[in-house]
């Protein structure tokens, strides 16, 4: 499992850890500073530490975290990742509009870029095929394969608002 911070595990996760572990799976945890937490050793196999921001325009998140989380997954030989990470949805037709989310599935390629990418507001334009499942309700404003913007939540968002 892939959270930003710790405490996502602690207020969401460790349950379902117990869950699959209970049921013979392996289960680990990759969090920036899950080293340091003592529910998350216990509840998990193993804890990885990833040094990444919830702040999308921080460089570590493309320079140092995608790398690390990438070369794990590969020596571990994961067969499933669940990445468990608040976005905000913002849809448009309706920019001032956004509902929340969460992270099912993000494409490991860009699909789309502007052009050559060389500095950090070049990564920005990459577009990325994703998948969030979104907030009770919001279907009756945003369609199933609608094209959006996500955008993930700075650490110690309650949610996107409305």
């Amino acid at each position: 499992m892939v959270t930003t911070i710790p405490e996502t595990f602690r207020a969401f996760l460790l349950p379902f850890a117990d869950h699959f572990r209970r049921r013979g799976f392996r289960v680990d945890a990759m969090a920036q500073g899950v080293g340091g937490c003592a529910e998350c050793s216990k509840a998990f196999d193993y804890v990885w530490d990833v040094v990444w921001s919830r702040n999308p325009l921080d460089h570590r998140n493309l320079l140092v975290a995608c790398r690390r989380v990438r070369d794990l997954v590969a020596q571990q030989g994961y067969d499933l990742v669940h990445v468990h990470t608040p976005v905000a949805v913002q849809r448009d037709f309706l920019p001032d509009s956004t509902v929340s989310g969460e992270v099912e599935w993000i494409d490991s390629q860009a699909s789309f870029s502007p052009r050559i990418n060389v500095t950090q507001d070049d990564r920005v334009q990459q577009v990325y095929e994703a998948r969030v499942r979104l907030e009770p309700g919001a279907a009756r404003t945003i369609k199933a394969g609608a094209e959006a913007n996500v955008r993930i939540l700075p650490e110690g968002s309650a949610g996107a608002g409305g």
